[in-house]
């Protein structure tokens, strides 16, 4: 675990550095598109292109991570997106990664560079399943699809869908990296992560229930 948590903060170390180096113009307002520069958003030259530079050093030039700590944003839902980054710019989403990576590049984030950001990432084929054991699978499936009625603990489908796909503020969940996902129920367990009817389900989870089903959305499509 020590060594884990050594890893992270050096991780965040070297974002920083990199930020402060080369992503940190884009940032806070350099709108000239660099060699490289993202995809026309909706059809049209946004100034926000460049800034998804900044973006793209730990979710993916088209919002795949290859970190699992960083999610994967690829058909992540819109609405989503915005109503996260609004959270990471206000302060409001207080979880340890939120506070080590987002804050920082969320605070001089306008409405419209949010609603570029989110309707170029909602746009982007979603990331491909991830193999995982069938044993787990099969468990994470059921409790996914029916839930755990003894524990209290809801169907996750009633509300992200059948297929994880989300709707609208609820986020897509099928594809996502499992580490991720573990990390995020583990924190709407603890209180780290404030949301009132994510923390009554996951707090129901024992860590086999949360890893199973992880594993069943990081392979789901």
């Amino acid at each position: 675990m020590a060594e884990a948590r050594i890893r992270r903060r050096d991780l965040a170390r070297r974002l920083a550095g990199v930020a402060a180096l080369s992503g940190l113009s884009a940032l806070i307002g350099c709108d000239t598109p660099r060699h490289g520069s993202m995809p026309i958003v909706d059809g049209v030259q946004s100034q926000a292109a460049a800034k998804l530079h900044t973006c793209a050093a730990c979710h993916g030039r088209q919002g795949v991570s290859r970190a699992e700590i960083f999610p994967n944003l690829a058909g992540q839902q819109k609405d989503y997106i915005i109503a996260q980054l609004t959270a990471f710019r206000d302060r409001t989403r207080q979880d340890r990664d939120a506070k080590a990576y987002m804050w920082g590049f969320a605070v001089r984030l306008d409405p419209m560079t949010m609603q570029d950001f989110a309707a170029y990432y909602a746009a982007q084929k979603p990331a491909r399943p991830a193999a995982g054991d069938k044993a787990e699978i099969a468990v994470g499936e059921a409790i996914y699809k029916t839930g755990v009625a003894d524990r209290g603990v809801l169907a996750c489908a009633a509300c992200h869908g059948e297929r994880g796909e989300g709707n609208a503020e609820i986020p897509r969940l099928a594809g996502q990296h499992r580490d991720y996902l573990m990390v995020q129920l583990k924190a709407f367990a603890s209180g780290a992560r404030d949301n009132g009817a994510m923390s009554l389900v996951a707090k129901g989870m024992t860590l086999a229930d949360i890893k199973a089903v992880a594993t069943y959305m990081a392979g789901a499509s």
